[in-house]
């Protein structure tokens, strides 16, 4: 397929930006990836934005704190009947946002935005969500429904991988270096690996007073709600740097 690349230069006393525009022809019809180099960084604006992200996290991060500390005042007192009511509703809004994020970014037709990334963020975000309202699915016709959505989530995901794949390889080679990458590992290891630690029979049949559920599962809960949280946190990282290089297009070439 024929591969045609255009060179941009702009100077001014403040700044040279030298831009790449490399449109490759597909099946689809012409795609455009735009690369910048040389960008001048405004530092006042940059501080002020990593201030605000940095509020915004730590406001995640102490409602999380909160809602646990409330969970377990309830659960230690005896005073919950059933479940973790307070923290099930906390998770299942935090995923959503982190859905209906993902779900955005990822059907963006603006090129190199990461659509594949985002994609399988999604695919993360719905699936946990999905198994997050698992009680509600208790009969095998609510099992058959519980499999299709979770065979349309996965099929959604893999079609904007294969809808995206000529640039698949440098999309991630792109977010490797980002900060999302690491924090969405985190979130993923401590959504799906950490409790595990909290699985074994010492954990699981521990109760302590009249606590509805068991101390491991009660662990798990609170284990799985930061993975939630930094999931987040991972998606509106790569959201940012998305909306970064959106006011760098519309100021560049004045």
């Amino acid at each position: 397929m024929a591969t045609r690349v255009i060179t941009k230069v702009s100077v001014s006393k403040d700044k040279t930006v030298v831009t790449k525009e490399t449109i490759t022809a597909t099946k689809a019809g012409a795609k455009e990836k735009t690369t910048y180099s040389d960008r001048l960084i405004d530092t006042r604006k940059q501080a002020v934005q990593n201030i605000e992200k940095a509020i915004f996290y730590m406001l995640l991060i102490f409602m999380a704190i909160y809602f646990i500390k409330e969970d377990a005042v309830l659960a230690f007192s005896g005073q919950a009947a059933s479940g973790h009511s307070l923290i099930d509703a906390m998770q299942s809004i935090v995923l959503i946002i982190c859905c209906l994020a993902a779900l955005r970014y990822s059907l963006s037709k603006r090129a190199d935005s990461f659509q594949s990334i985002f994609a399988l963020l999604f695919c993360v975000s719905a699936y946990v969500l999905l198994v997050e309202q698992g009680t509600y699915f208790v009969s095998d016709f609510d099992y058959t429904i519980w499999s299709a959505i979770a065979t349309g989530i996965i099929s959604f995901t893999l079609l904007q991988l294969y809808r995206n794949r000529l640039f698949l390889a440098h999309d991630f080679e792109m977010y490797f270096k980002t900060k999302s990458y690491g924090v969405a590992c985190f979130a993923i290891l401590t959504i799906v690996l950490l409790p595990y630690f909290f699985n074994d029979d010492v954990f699981m049949h521990s109760h302590l007073n009249e606590m509805p559920g068991s101390f491991g599962e009660m662990l798990i809960e609170y284990v799985q709600t930061f993975g939630y949280v930094f999931l987040l946190i991972a998606i509106t990282e790569l959201v940012v740097k998305i909306k970064q290089k959106d006011t760098l297009d519309e100021d560049v070439f004045r």
